[in-house]
């Protein structure tokens, strides 16, 4: 069996840019995410010193390969250029155990 795969972008925002900005633009995003086979969810977190994560997790490879097709949205170009590209880091690590309790969004 495939094991589910999880992403990790590490980044800070460019200078000006609110919270409400990044949630903002976070949500149209999430709307393209909510489209794809194999999604499972999306977390952004926010750091102590200012940075932030986004996390994604994906139920295959495969499944986060189709993920990247975001990339050429208009929502996905409104999102990243929040971001200060000089910042960014990325992980994508296999998912070795899970549990899923009952969520509640946030």
């Amino acid at each position: 069996m495939e094991k589910s795969k999880v992403s990790i972008y590490t980044f800070e925002l460019n200078q000006g840019v609110s919270e409400e900005q990044l949630i903002c633009a976070s949500a149209q995003v999430d709307a393209l995410l909510l489209r794809i086979d194999g999604f499972m969810y999306r977390s952004l977190t926010r750091i102590d010193g200012g940075q932030w994560q986004d996390i994604m997790y994906w139920n295959s490879e495969a499944a986060r390969v189709r993920g990247n097709r975001i990339e050429s949205s208009p929502a996905f170009d409104a999102f990243i250029s929040l971001i200060d590209e000089r910042t960014v880091s990325f992980q994508s690590n296999s998912i070795v155990t899970q549990v899923y309790p009952q969520m509640e969004v946030a």
